[in-house]
């Protein structure tokens, strides 16, 4: 079952007609489940992918070994990266709020 704030999140996001996906780390996914779980999935959710390896941030989501070496894996410049990259796999426009 999910979080109220996440039933309450996919409804705000249905009402504007909007939908959403997620590339996952730390949480491997969960996020993804959670919104899988509400009313409105089918009308909101995108996809998802978890990328918890570091394998999977360089080859699949096309992150720089480098940038990932400079900082951390979870580091805010490569979840910017990811958000960049991964916008292009879900034909999604980035929205930060």
């Amino acid at each position: 079952m999910p979080s109220k704030i996440v039933i309450d999140c996919a409804e705000a996001i249905a009402l504007q007609k909007l939908n959403i996906a997620f590339v996952e780390s730390a949480t491997a996914g969960r996020m993804c489940s959670e919104f899988s779980l509400t009313p409105h999935s089918g009308d909101i959710l995108r996809g998802g992918i978890s990328c918890y390896e570091v394998f999977i941030k360089e080859h699949i989501l096309k992150i720089p070994p480098k940038l990932i070496k400079e900082f951390i894996p979870e580091s805010a410049e490569v979840t910017a990266a990811l958000a960049q990259h991964s916008s292009k796999l879900f034909n999604q426009t980035l929205m930060w709020g």
